[in-house]
């Protein structure tokens, strides 16, 4: 049965609540299943992996990193999604696949029981910072659902984000949030697995500006990463190919046309309107005030980044001095030394590019500020 739990948020973060009777239940946003006997009441967020990274050492993601807290009742058994590739996968390989509990106490690994997209675990315990996850050991001999998602992000030139990441439902609706100015455009996944650790570039039929030039097919451990296409003079239609980088093999292929891209057009461009001053002012200084929280709450970084570097907020050597930070609270600090040259405009300006990409942490911020 397909849950449809009431959604908050928590720290700018989607936080789930759902009440359910006995039955099978499944959550369409995270992926989650769950098995119950009696009535249950569950509570359940996605975290981003970077905050187990000193835990991590030679493990990787295999799945989203679940906050999961049972509010009422008892689990019979739940299922944690993963985007692992499982045909022919020997046994020797199902048992270096683990989940991960993270509680007050520490981190512990327990073995599952695997089936096609997730992993099934009886009589789960959970903890107030029970953070339950599918993860793998030997990731490089491992294959992975992979899929390819397309956002027309301008016309004039053509700019194309098409990110490259595994295909499971929690990234599905990141880059779905992120991208919620952007208009999607559908074209068919690959065909075959991709192969975990591998890295992959983009090619064209016709003349393009690509980058990065590659990047590597894992599960990202915050906001998924994404080629950023930029063609001056695209045909009516050209060609896009996936190309494994050892062995040059091509593992996807898509065919855009002008008539789909040129319908594509921006839904919204964040600009600094004909404001008061002291609405400016008030943009700007919220931005000054809440400098130690936007560090420690803005996850969605690269989104923001290429945002203030399309509105000319940033240049492009900026814009890479961001994104060679290693964590989000990083690339935050980056960018707030980026933003004391820019001024009281430039401060609301950014202000606006949180709305649009963060506004469940502007809002949060709002709110307790009050």
């Amino acid at each position: 049965m397909r849950a449809k739990p009431s959604v908050s948020t928590e720290e700018g973060v989607p936080l789930f609540v759902q009440t359910c009777g006995s039955g099978q239940f499944e959550c369409t946003q995270t992926g989650i299943r769950w098995t119950c006997c009696t009535d249950v009441k569950i509570q359940y967020r996605v975290v981003d992996w970077e905050v187990l990274d000193g835990e991590m050492e030679s493990y990787e993601p295999a799945g989203p990193l679940l906050n999961i807290t049972l509010l009422e009742g008892e689990l019979e058994e739940i299922h944690l999604p993963h985007c692992l590739c499982l045909g022919g996968v020997e046994a020797p390989l199902h048992d270096s696949v683990k989940v991960l509990h993270w509680r007050e106490s520490g981190v512990s690994l327990e073995k599952c029981d695997l089936t096609r997209f997730h992993c099934r675990v009886s009589k789960p315990t959970f903890s107030n910072l029970g953070l339950i996850i599918k993860k793998f050991q030997d990731f490089l001999s491992l294959s992975v659902h992979g899929t390819l998602v397309h956002y027309c992000a301008g016309n004039s030139p053509l700019i194309l984000h098409t990110y490259l990441m595994p295909e499971e439902p929690s990234l599905l609706q990141c880059v779905k949030e992120n991208n919620a100015n952007y208009c999607p455009i559908p074209l068919p996944r690959p065909e075959e697995p991709l192969r975990l650790g591998t890295f992959y570039q983009l090619k064209t039929s016709c003349v393009s500006d690509i980058t990065p030039t590659e990047i590597q097919f894992r599960y990202p451990r915050i906001v998924p990463n994404f080629f950023k296409v930029r063609i001056e003079d695209p045909k009516d239609k050209f060609k896009m190919e996936l190309i494994g980088v050892d062995g040059h093999k091509c593992k996807w292929t898509g065919e855009f046309h002008k008539d789909e891209f040129n319908k594509a057009t921006v839904k919204r461009q964040v600009v600094i309107l004909e404001h008061s001053p002291a609405v400016i002012e008030n943009e700007a200084q919220f931005i000054d005030d809440h400098r130690a929280a936007l560090i420690e709450s803005v996850t969605c970084v690269p989104p923001i980044a290429e945002e203030m570097l399309s509105q000319g907020l940033i240049h492009k050597e900026k814009y890479s001095n961001i994104m060679a930070a290693n964590t989000s609270e990083e690339r935050m600090r980056e960018i707030y030394k980026c933003l004391q040259s820019c001024g009281t405009k430039g401060k609301a300006q950014f202000y606006h590019i949180l709305l649009l990409k963060e506004p469940h942490v502007v809002k949060h911020l709002n709110t307790s500020h009050h």
